[in-house]
C-alpha cells in the first residue's frame, strides 16, 4: 500500500454542502464554506464529522467556490492501482476569543488482519489554524489530503482509516472510521 499526503498551497477551505453519491466513481464533487451545516454521524458535543474515501480525481472539487454545490462519490471498493483520497469533513469547532479555530487530525491505516499498516500512521495533520469567518460552516482537510493506492502484493479485504479529529481549543477529540475493500 502506498500512502502519500498532499499539502495544498491554499488555506483550508470550508464546505457548503456535499452531495453524496454511493457509486463506484462518478462525477467529481466539492465542498466549501457556508453557514448552513447539519450534523454528521460521528459526534462529540458540538463537534461532528465523517471520514470517507473518494476517487483522487474528485479532490479538486473541494477547491470550488462556496456557492457551488459539491458532489462526491463515496468509494466502498477499490482495485489494485487506483488512487483514492481520504476526506475528513466536520462542523462545530470551538473558536477562541479572537474567533480562531485550531483543528488537527491523526490517521491510522489498518489492514484486513486488524493490524496497523507499516508506515500507515500519520499524526498532527493540520486542518485549520487561524481566523474563521463562518463558524457554522462545514470544514474539510483540504490542506492535507492523504492519498492511497494498492499494489498486487497487498492483501485483499477490508482496510480502515481510523481518524481522530482534535479540536485543540475545546480540548475535544472526535473518532471516525472510513472503510474500503480491496478487490
Amino acid at each position: 500500500m502506498n500512502i502519500r499526503k498532499t499539502i495544498a498551497a491554499m488555506a483550508v477551505l470550508a464546505l457548503a454542502s456535499i452531495t453524496v453519491t454511493t457509486a463506484a466513481a462518478q462525477t467529481p464533487a466539492a465542498p466549501k464554506a457556508q453557514p448552513e451545516a447539519r450534523p454528521f454521524p460521528n459526534r462529540n458535543g458540538p463537534l461532528s464529522g465523517m471520514a470517507l474515501f473518494i476517487p483522487d480525481a474528485q479532490v479538486v472539487e473541494f477547491h470550488k467556490p462556496p456557492h457551488e454545490s459539491p458532489r462526491v462519490s463515496i468509494l466502498h471498493e477499490v482495485k489494485v492501482g487506483e488512487v483514492i483520497a481520504l476526506k475528513v469533513t466536520f462542523i462545530g469547532p470551538q473558536l477562541d476569543a479572537a474567533k480562531e479555530a485550531d483543528v488537527t487530525f491523526d490517521i491510522d491505516f489498518v489492514g484486513p488482519d486488524g493490524k496497523a499498516l507499516s508506515g500507515g500512521s500519520l499524526k498532527g495533520l493540520k486542518v485549520i489554524k487561524g481566523p474563521v469567518s463562518a463558524p457554522n460552516a462545514v470544514f474539510d482537510n483540504t490542506s492535507v489530503v492523504p492519498k492511497i493506492s494498492f499494489d498486487a502484493s497487498d492483501a485483499k479485504g477490508l482496510y480502515k482509516a481510523v481518524v481522530v479529529l482534535h479540536d485543540n481549543i475545546a480540548n475535544r477529540d472526535l473518532s471516525m472510521t472510513a472503510e474500503i475493500t480491496l478487490q
